[in-house]
């Protein structure tokens, strides 16, 4: 498993969806974390908080911008219901293809590194 960049260049990376997305959503994370996990790809907390898994170093930008803005989401909606989905189709109409996208690269969630 090769890494597609370092974890400077994914905190600066996460940084610049992060600042669109919560334009877009018209929310502002209360801090940002980024630390590994092992069974999912990023969280919100109930503090505004969000954690976004290490292991998208290894995941192409565009998923990464996908997960980043699906969190930013999650300040504004808590749920997944359908105005959640809305919401992320707003900048990702592709939302479906790009869930397929990342359940192939789940295997990565499960790898020791």
């Amino acid at each position: 498993m090769e890494k597609l960049r370092t974890l400077q260049e994914l905190r600066l990376l996460v940084r610049r969806f992060a600042h669109s997305s919560e334009q877009q959503i018209g929310m502002r994370a209360n801090g940002w974390r980024l630390k590994p996990m092992r069974s999912q790809w990023g969280s919100c907390n109930s503090k505004g908080i969000i954690a976004i898994n290490t292991r998208l170093m290894f995941l192409p930008d565009r998923l990464v911008a996908y997960i980043v803005h699906h969190e930013v989401a999650h300040l504004k909606i808590h749920s997944h219901d359908r105005s959640f989905r809305a919401a992320v189709e707003l900048m990702f109409p592709d939302r479906l293809i790009l869930d397929k996208q990342l359940h192939s690269f789940a295997k990565i969630l499960r790898e020791k590194i």
